[in-house]
């Protein structure tokens, strides 16, 4: 049903995909899934970069969003994207 019922979002017409991934990727800092068994914050940061967004934007994103989630919720986010970048080798 999860599928489904995201596969239905992401169709939708009126967002472009990149600002949906951006989006995604804010809700998970606000949450806090960026980390552990099962999170879904790497496979949000691939789709933003499948859509041509930059790591420099991702971070603006991440800063942007620690207004309104917190400053410990942008740090640990923050750190969970720092970690996934290293281990891609895109330092």
């Amino acid at each position: 049903m999860t599928v489904r019922v995201a596969g239905e979002a992401w169709g939708m017409p009126l967002l472009d995909q990149k600002s949906k991934a951006f989006i995604t990727i804010a809700i998970d800092q606000m949450a806090l899934n960026v980390s552990g068994e099962g999170n879904p914050f790497a496979a949000h940061v691939d789709m933003a970069l499948k859509q041509g967004a930059t790591w420099q934007e991702l971070e603006e994103l991440i800063v942007f969003a620690s207004v309104y989630t917190g400053f410990n919720k942008g740090a640990t986010t923050m750190g969970a994207l720092n970690k996934l970048r290293h281990e891609r080798g895109d330092i």
